[in-house]
């Protein structure tokens, strides 16, 4: 029966080995170990010497490359904040320039109750700015019509799709279409550049039938 060694026995061995503490000869009389089994550790420890450090240098660029991610979902999340901050501001201070000038009231030519919205319960004919939720129910609305419209033709990009969202009574503009396609992932599939070129790395076959005429049924 092969004997068996712990690993930490041949650790000992190895590193003894390694600091040229013993000969091969003399570890193996002195353990009772074939010179051969002792050279094959040896060279063993040799071999996956360097892989130690290279494994820290793969956990390394995965930690860095985990971070990276985290730092741009963060920037994307900050991008959409800032654009709806922006929207609430400038919709806000269009409305007051219109309270201003007297084109808000409702059915007055000025903005609709459809976009702005009636206080309940009050008796003032002055409009009131869309809610955070009323705002985020169009946009879940607009969302979904996007999703629709790319599914069934993949090619549209944000241009098209902010026409036939506008065609179709949708308020909005090819700015927030392109920000909401980024949001959901989307991009209009379309032939890149240079299609055609080939890959130099592509084996070529060659043709074999050049020197070969057809002469009957079924010869090639």
């Amino acid at each position: 029966m092969r004997k068996q060694y712990p690993p930490t026995v041949k650790a000992k061995i190895v590193l003894e080995l390694l600091k040229e503490e013993k000969t091969l000869q003399e570890a193996a009389a002195h353990y009772g170990i074939h010179v051969n089994q002792l050279r094959q550790w040896r060279q063993r420890a040799e071999d996956e010497l360097p892989g130690l450090f290279s494994r820290e240098q793969q956990v390394s660029q995965a930690e860095v490359k985990q971070r990276d991610e985290l730092i741009e979902s963060l920037y994307g999340q900050i991008g959409r904040l800032s654009a709806e901050l922006s929207w609430l501001q400038k919709n806000g201070h269009r409305a007051k320039c219109e309270r201003a000038a007297g084109f808000g009231r409702v059915g007055g030519g000025g903005i609709s109750p459809d976009h702005t919205g009636q206080a309940v319960g009050s008796s003032s004919q002055w409009p009131v700015l869309p809610t955070p939720s009323a705002i985020g129910s169009r946009g879940r609305l607009e969302k979904h019509r996007i999703d629709e419209i790319y599914t069934a033709t993949p090619f549209y990009g944000s241009r098209k799709i902010a026409a036939q969202l506008q065609q179709e009574g949708y308020d909005t503009c090819r700015e927030t279409v392109r920000g909401y396609m980024r949001e959901m992932g989307l991009q209009a599939i379309y032939p890149q550049p240079n299609l055609s070129q080939r890959r130099l790395e592509d084996k070529v076959y060659s043709y074999l039938l050049k020197n070969i005429t057809a002469s009957y049924p079924n010869h090639i």
